[in-house]
């Protein structure tokens, strides 16, 4: 925690069980998250852009080959990814979205939150690690 950085993660999707309180099952999630210092505890900022990638998975005619990209992505639920969004999606903040497996027990109360953000800390090698649920208090 020392050399690492705390940032907020965003839920662009994930599976059911992960919003029931009292589940024990892990799953997959997609989230997203940057260490721009600007951006990085930004709730609102991050909820308006993980509002935006959303709408990439129910575009019928994605115009752009980012924007089809992060729909193949977000479509495939057994896709295993960790990009890079374009500097174009993100006001030139980097940005990464990618898959995790979220844990109940390492959530605020053991389920992803109405907001959809969860704190963790980013590694000086780019690894998110989340946080024990006794720093969420």
């Amino acid at each position: 925690m020392r050399t690492g950085m705390l940032v907020l993660t965003s839920v662009v999707q994930a599976n059911q069980v992960l919003y029931a309180a009292g589940n024990q099952e892990s799953a997959p999630a997609v989230i997203l998250y940057t260490t721009s210092y600007g951006r990085a505890l930004d709730a609102a900022w991050l909820q308006d852009l993980t509002e935006r990638i959303q709408l990439f998975r129910q575009d019928p005619d994605p115009q752009d080959p980012d924007s089809k990209e992060i729909q193949r992505l977000l479509v495939d639920e057994h896709s295993r990814f960790k990009v890079t969004l374009s500097a174009g999606m993100t006001s030139g903040a980097p940005v990464v979205m990618q898959v995790v497996t979220l844990v109940p027990d390492s959530l605020p109360d053991g389920c992803i939150p109405l907001h959809r953000l969860i704190p963790a800390i980013v590694d000086r090698d780019g690894n998110l690690w989340d946080l024990k649920p006794s720093a969420y208090r």
